[in-house]
């Protein structure tokens, strides 16, 4: 019984994780950030914030909104200008956000 149960959670996280949202180009993604910051979408799981004009002392990093269930996925924390990368783990892109911490 064990077993089936496992199997069972197993298959149900994979049917709603992976598949059931489009996949979206990162010119479609929904996203906030400012206007001197460019997103890429390196893969389904994987983006990168590339900032220009930051404040010399502002610590930011890219938030990644990934699959179904909104899961966070934060980048590497910049100072200033510079490119933050993040992975999303288990699901792919759905959004991003600027985030300043």
């Amino acid at each position: 019984m064990r077993s089936n149960l496992r199997a069972l959670t197993i298959m149900s996280v994979a049917a709603c994780g992976v598949g059931l949202l489009p996949a979206m180009s990162a010119s479609a993604m929904p996203a906030t950030g400012p206007s001197d910051c460019t997103f890429t979408k390196i893969d389904a799981y994987t983006g990168s914030l590339t900032c220009t004009n930051r404040p010399a002392t502002q610590h930011w990093d890219l938030d990644l909104i990934c699959g179904p269930f909104a899961l966070d996925a934060d980048g590497n924390i910049v100072t200033g200008n510079g490119t933050s990368v993040a992975h999303c783990t288990y699901a792919g892109i759905r959004s991003w956000e600027f985030q300043i911490d």
